[in-house]
């Protein structure tokens, strides 16, 4: 029998070093780390790297340029005076002269200091530069959401990428809503604090609840925050019928009254400011309205549904959620040269044509900056969220997306929002109901990541490789199937006809021109429909990859998911805002003053401005140099808006005044008209319109311009608002005055004496104060060219010291009636409303932050005895 030799090792092999034993290791400068301090890196690591994702996006911040957002200057007009105001006196401005002839501002540049929490809330924003600021926040919440949901560091760094990068987001940034932005921001925070009540955290959850609910109020934006309400009820319906089912109902019920007290606590801080805003919105175009409409119904309070319903999105515009394109993109969209689209336009229109915006959009609103797009891929994971996913949540996200759909299609489906517009209460106190679409763009990415954790990991979950594959072509077969159906047939199965063509089809080659614009929807359609199905396409494969073992690491999955999710928003949010967005141009919020304007300036009495150079009555710029008689402002006192578009706008019902400037413009060619001319318009003189821009270079100086005051010989009291409106038409403000019966007190029977010396002048004006003298030998009946506001909210009188009551007369006008002698007139506005409201607010502050800092060291001595236990 051979023997059998050893084995020697081989060269190679003998040089081998030998593995040293665990013990002998060199420790990794982790592995000494606590579990706490490397989960807290992993942390912190995500938070900065999406902070650094959004800094290469916006990188010219990072050489000293601003976003040039447009809104702000409206804002920055609207809040002019009452800034200098409080800069000049440390006084806070209760009215503003610069805006509808006058008005509060309490949307409008009054501040709320004593609300400690609306101060740490600002505080942020002043450290993290617009647009940064607003879409970390986004992040940064629904990242901590998930978190709370256990979905762990990397799962919700995607769900909260794919939040944040919405394109509405970036949208409403470049426009320069920056309340708005602010709202969303915290939404995700309160419904984290929320789920954890009633997951029977009630100590954080309700911390969380109240700190995310005070911020999110404070930001200001009601809207946003109504909706909020309605998707949390939608949802707690649900897990209400689930308590129920399991009978829980005891702790549900525990959980709900602690969720609603820590809402209360949250809301509690902004008290000073809705309560203000309560007292105002009454007076607005969004409370009730004197005025019987023309069809004769009486409508109790809230918008116009036709008003209300402006922006409403198309029923099949909600594909923009899967293709961005669908509708055509923004209302004015240029190509890049070389594009397809650019070459059609090119070619056929010429190279100028093709440099400049195309009107791709072709939906109903006159116009838009861009649609709702969630994102191609988490469409598809939403659906596959909506399969794999159990329980109540699940439902409610499903629920409150469809809800939330159909609000977003307003005038379009009013079977539904007709009842929804007059039945639910504060519903009819908002417009542009495609604003509702922020819900979806919440729910959506949530319920999607829950989708994407319970495909990765089924296996720990229980749930079947087979059904998980079935989920898997089934979301990928409806929206991928939707994709390839739209990027094959769609332009067969639209018009594409967008409201703006109208304007195209009047001029030579109109139609021509028109069916170029049609080409190029068809082939954004196309483009982006291929787009989205290529991004499901590669999703699909990635996830029936590695449920299928044909990719082992699940790190991979999520890493290119990651990649692919926020590059797919990254492309189509620069189509929206780029660094052409962006300018060192400082005085951006501020206009420059024009020629018109300068003329003006030169006037140093008190009076109006009328410019129409400008949508006069949706612009906040003339505000900037003068007393306005438009403006810019999204809760107009109703009153003064009724006389607008009655008696002075291009389209008013009654005579416009301003139709009337047009014409004279035309027959004098410009020139500065008599005297005469300017007697046909009764409702601007009585406004102390003294100057009309007709253009930067023109003003017109109007002798009619009545003054801050003057007597009236006589006066005649109406029934009712719908009379006294009617009688402005025949009106001869100069010499008469029309008031309601209701102010018959007031007046105490008073007949004015005709008096050739009486006089009454203004001596000084500030925001809360306007001063006037006045002599005559008989009783008189004075008007103050200044807009009314309830007296007891607002502006008192005061005659030689003492307070008087005052009316209102000519629908928004002041009056007062003045006994034969010399008299000094004071109308003053200091609402003790505003102090009652900031003393509560400071108090709610304060013990909402005790709360805080007592919850956190329960917290704290909880977490130390526990370690104490370990060790």
């Amino acid at each position: 029998m051979a023997k059998k030799r050893s084995k020697k090792p081989t060269p190679k092999a003998s040089q081998k070093k030998a593995t040293p034993k665990s013990s002998e290791r060199k420790p990794s400068p982790l592995s000494n780390m606590s579990p706490g301090l490397r989960n807290g890196l992993l942390h912190g690591g995500l938070l900065l790297g999406f902070f650094v994702i959004l800094l290469i996006y916006f990188s010219p911040l990072l050489s000293g340029e601003k976003l040039q957002m447009g809104d702000i200057q409206q804002f920055s007009g609207m809040t002019k005076q009452a800034k200098e105001y409080n800069a000049e006196t440390g006084e806070q401005a209760f009215w503003t002269s610069r805006m509808f002839g006058g008005m509060p501002t309490t949307h409008a540049g009054l501040q709320f200091p004593k609300n400690i929490i609306k101060n740490l809330y600002t505080t942020y924003f002043k450290l993290v530069p617009p647009p940064i600021s607003f879409l970390f926040l986004m992040f940064l919440s629904f990242y901590v959401l998930l978190n709370t949901m256990k979905l762990g560091p990397w799962f919700s760094f995607i769900g909260g990428a794919a939040f944040a990068f919405s394109s509405y987001f970036f949208i409403i940034m470049a426009a320069g809503h920056t309340s708005k932005a602010a709202a969303i921001g915290f939404l995700p925070l309160t419904v984290a604090g929320i789920l954890m009540i009633y997951d029977n955290k009630w100590l954080l959850g309700g911390v969380l609840t109240a700190f995310s609910m005070a911020f999110g109020v404070a930001a200001n934006h009601v809207q946003i925050t109504y909706y909020m309400a309605i998707m949390v009820a939608v949802i707690g319906i649900f897990l209400f019928v689930e308590a129920i089912r399991e009978g829980k109902f005891a702790p549900f019920a525990k959980s709900t009254g602690i969720a609603l007290l820590a809402v209360g606590l949250g809301i509690a801080p902004n008290i000073g400011h809705l309560y203000s805003s309560y007292e105002y919105v009454q007076e607005t175009i969004r409370g009730k309205s004197e005025l019987t409409p023309k069809d004769g119904t009486k409508k109790d309070e809230g918008l116009d549904m036709g008003y209300a319903f402006d922006w409403s999105y198309e029923i099949h515009e909600t594909f923009t959620l899967l293709v961005p394109n669908f509708m055509g993109g923004a209302s004015g969209t240029t190509f890049e040269p070389g594009s397809k689209n650019y070459d059609v336009v090119k070619k056929k229109l010429g190279a100028q044509s093709a440099r400049g915006a195309m009107p791709t959009f072709w939906g109903k609103p006159i116009f838009t900056s861009g649609p709702v797009y969630v994102g191609a891929i988490i469409c598809f994971l939403f659906l596959l969220g909506a399969i794999l996913v159990k329980g109540p949540l699940k439902w409610g996200l499903i629920a409150a997306t469809v809800l939330f759909m159909m609000f977003s299609w307003g005038g379009n489906f009013l079977a539904f929002n007709e009842f929804i517009f007059n039945t639910v209460p504060l519903y009819n106190k908002f417009r542009a109901v495609s604003m509702a679409l922020v819900i979806p763009e919440f729910t959506m990415p949530l319920l999607g990541l829950l989708g994407l954790v319970a495909a990765i990991q089924y296996k720990d979950r229980g749930i079947e490789k087979a059904e998980v594959n079935r989920a898997i072509y089934i979301a990928a077969g409806v929206t991928g199937g939707l994709c390839l159906l739209l990027a094959l047939v769609g332009p067969g199965l639209f018009s594409f006809s967008g409201y703006s063509d109208e304007r195209y089809l009047t001029q030579q080659n109109g139609q021509q021109i028109v069916d170029i614009f049609i080409e190029l929807r068809q082939n954004m359609l196309v483009s982006d429909s291929w787009r989205s199905f290529g991004l499901i396409a590669i999703a699909t494969a990635l996830l029936w990859a590695f449920v299928n073992d044909r990719i082992k690491q699940s790190s991979v999955v999520l890493a290119l998911l990651a990649i692919l999710i926020v590059g797919d928003m990254w492309l189509v949010n620069k189509r929206y805002i780029n660094d052409d967005n962006f300018s060192r141009r400082e005085n951006y919020e501020s206009p420059q003053p024009s020629l018109a304007d300068q003329q003006i300036l030169r006037d140093n009495t008190h009076f109006r401005v009328l410019n129409m150079t400008v949508n006069s009555f949706n612009s906040a710029n003339t505000a900037f140099f003068h007393n306005d008689i438009g403006g810019y402002h999204p809760a107009k006192l109703r009153r003064y808006n009724d006389l607008m578009y009655g008696y002075v706008a291009p389209n008013a019902s009654e005579g416009s005044e301003m139709r009337t400037i047009s014409m004279i413009a035309q027959q004098t060619q410009g020139q500065q008209p008599g005297a005469v001319d300017f007697r046909r318009l009764p409702i601007l003189n009585m406004l102390n319109c003294k100057y009309i821009i007709l253009s930067p270079q023109i003003a017109w100086r109007n002798p009619m311009a009545m003054g801050n005051a003057w007597f009236v010989q006589s006066y005649k009291m109406v029934e009712n608002a719908d009379e006294e409106f009617a009688a402005l038409k025949d009106l001869n403000p100069r010499l008469e005055a029309v008031l309601d019966k209701r102010y018959a007190d007031v007046l105490n029977g008073i007949q004015p004496g005709i008096d050739s010396t009486a006089y009454i002048r203004q001596t000084s004006f500030t925001p809360n104060e306007v001063s006037y003298i006045s002599e005559s030998s008989t009783d008189q009946l004075a008007i103050f060219s200044e807009v009314f506001y309830n007296s007891s909210k607002g502006w008192k009188a005061y005659v030689d010291g003492v307070e008087v009551p005052h009316a209102r007369a000519n629908y928004v006008l002041r009056a007062l009636p003045l006994k034969a002698g010399k008299h000094e007139i004071t109308f003053r506005i200091n609402p003790e409303s505003y102090y009652v409201g900031e003393n509560i607010s400071m108090i709610s502050s304060i013990i909402l932050i005790l709360l805080g800092l007592a919850a956190g060291f329960f917290v704290w001595r909880n977490r130390s005895n526990k370690e104490e236990e370990i060790a």
